[in-house]
């Protein structure tokens, strides 16, 4: 497919570039993590009932971002804030969703249809991917990242995979509004970025949620 294509030249290009942030970004990503595992059990429940019910809150005041196009979720695993209980309100409206899949032999991700929480299987790093034969185009992305800052900026794991995926789509003219979302505490001042990083362009952290504000 076409955007199987961009993908692939999109991965080139990411393992042909020299990242000159990256002691940088691996430094943040160190402490972030410290931070994450700081969070009790009681704390991570809190914010993902405030995170999912943000949530479901932006999509019925702003249908028209998405008009009824798979809404991208991801499926957490059990330190990241799990979106589980909002994909649970979607499917029990009959909206349809859709989670990543990693492809490792191409190094490459995909949105897949997610048809229910049950229907789903173990893929790289133990994170359940769907079971699915249908690729999706979502027009919204929620995101996870271990930080955001105001202006949009995400910190990832360090793969590109979302990166990856965006550059892809929007090579396809396809540009999803894209939601992070995070722990209270994984809100931080400033993260560096890279021309090949992509902002998110809204933020659902903990009790809050706003409308990110890039620097330009």
């Amino acid at each position: 497919t076409s955007h199987g294509c961009a993908l692939d030249k999109i991965t080139r290009r990411f393992m042909d570039s020299e990242s000159t942030l990256s002691p940088e970004k691996a430094h943040l990503r160190r402490e972030m993590k410290r931070r994450r595992a700081l969070l009790n059990e009681f704390e991570r429940a809190y914010c993902s009932m405030h995170v999912c019910n943000a949530l479901w809150d932006f999509l019925q005041s702003n249908a028209h971002l998405w008009e009824s196009a798979p809404i991208a979720i991801y499926l957490a695993r059990p330190y990241e804030l799990s979106l589980d209980p909002f994909a649970q309100r979607l499917l029990h409206n009959g909206l349809e969703i859709a989670a990543p899949r990693l492809d490792l032999e191409r190094g490459v991700m995909q949105f897949w249809r997610l048809r229910s929480l049950e229907h789903v299987e173990l893929g790289p790093w133990n994170v359940r991917e769907p079971i699915s034969d249908t690729l999706a185009h979502p027009r919204l992305v929620i995101m996870p990242g271990l930080a955001f800052d105001t202006t949009g900026a995400r910190l990832g794991t360090g793969g590109g995979w979302y990166d990856k995926t965006l550059a892809a789509m929007r090579e396809n003219g396809e540009e999803p509004v894209k939601i992070g979302v995070c722990f209270n505490n994984q809100l931080v001042e400033n993260i560096p970025c890279e021309p090949h990083d992509f902002r998110v362009d809204y933020l659902a952290q903990g009790e809050n949620f706003f409308r990110c504000t890039p620097n330009n």
